[in-house]
């Protein structure tokens, strides 16, 4: 029994040892395919990482030239339009300073041979010659007549034996000289007379007009010059000419009463209007409309823009001289300022290295 208990021992470990090379080689190969499986993936996972950040990259990269791109784009439009020549800058309420069709005007009011009520100097010289007639035919007929009748009346007929009818001729006699005598002291000019004369003239002097008379004279000048024909009141041109008239007339006043907020909304009814039959005139007529506005002394934008009587526009034009208050800008205007300086300074730094570039 021991012995074949012995004799088993000794197979198994014979089998053991026989099959030992065959585990080691087993466990050796198991080690070998768990090393290989480490390395290859820690080689992919540095090769993900690295392939990821270079995609992130770059994305990153192209993200930026792409903006860089558009910023110099914006700076070269930008510096575009400041190399472009700034359009004119009228004033939208009064034109341009030193418009012929206006300084004509003004001339006209203060001209002497210009006289109110639509006289002319013939008519007035014809008002104080009629005048100077009728006082001396007053004065030599009143004079005759007092003479006359003194001794008719005192005397009877039958006293001196003078009959009516002589009395009738001796009246007419006397009736003729007087007129004679009337038509020759018209002939002498004294200085009295050349005095009424020089003061009837005054009166009716446009200079010397009310506010309502010179008004009506600019009114009637503005209807001949931009009339197309004779009688014409009421095309376009006419229209504009006339209100530009009021409007001038009108800021007159506002710059000697600054208070009055009624006359600052007629003329800003005013200059609507103006504008509005402007705009039907250029969508109609459009030769006949840049001929008014020139004539006028406005521009385009003058008329297109929307117009607000505020006071950034008496700052901007100076409507009141230099009493004008100035405004104080918002935040959001203050802003813009800046982002247009910086604009523009990036604009010119543009310039510069594009003018460096091709040189």
């Amino acid at each position: 029994m021991l012995r074949s208990s012995l004799l088993a021992s000794s197979a198994g470990r014979t089998m053991a040892q026989r099959s030992s090379p065959l585990i080691t080689s087993l466990s050796a190969q198991l080690s070998g395919l768990r090393i290989a499986a480490t390395t290859t993936t820690t080689t992919t996972t540095t090769t993900s990482s690295s392939s990821s950040s270079f995609h992130t990259s770059a994305a990153a990269n192209a993200k930026v030239s792409r903006y860089v791109k558009s910023l110099r784009r914006v700076q070269k439009h930008f510096a575009r339009q400041l190399q472009k020549p700034k359009p004119e800058d009228v004033d939208p309420v009064l034109g341009r300073s030193n418009v012929p069709f206006i300084e004509r005007m003004k001339a006209a009011l203060v001209e002497s041979d210009n006289l109110a009520f639509g006289l002319t100097t013939t008519e007035a010289e014809k008002i104080v010659f009629g005048a100077e007639y009728a006082s001396t035919i007053r004065t030599a007929t009143s004079s005759t007549i007092s003479t006359s009748q003194g001794p008719i009346s005192g005397a009877g007929s039958s006293s001196f034996g003078v009959s009516s009818d002589l009395a009738d001729a001796s009246l007419q006699v006397s009736g003729s000289a007087a007129g004679s005598s009337a038509f020759s002291g018209l002939a002498i000019k004294t200085k009295e007379d050349a005095a009424k004369r020089e003061a009837i003239l005054r009166i009716v002097s446009m200079q010397n007009s009310s506010l309502d008379s010179r008004k009506k004279f600019a009114v009637d000048f503005a209807v001949k010059e931009f009339s197309r024909f004779e009688g014409d009141t009421g095309s376009s041109e006419v229209q504009a000419a006339v209100a530009t008239i009021k409007i001038h007339f009108l800021v007159t006043h506002l710059k000697e009463n600054k208070k009055d907020l009624r006359s600052k909304r007629t003329l800003q009814q005013l200059i609507s209007d103006r504008q509005g039959i402007l705009k039907y005139l250029r969508r109609a007529h459009p030769k006949r409309y840049y001929w008014a506005i020139e004539k006028l002394g406005l521009n385009d934008a003058a008329i297109t823009n929307e117009f607000n009587l505020s006071g950034r526009y008496f700052e901007k034009y100076q409507f009141f001289g230099p009493n004008t208050l100035s405004i104080r800008d918002s935040k959001k205007e203050r802003m813009a300022k800046i982002k247009y300086a910086r604009m523009e300074k990036k604009a010119q730094k543009f310039l510069a290295a594009t003018g460096s570039s091709r040189k």
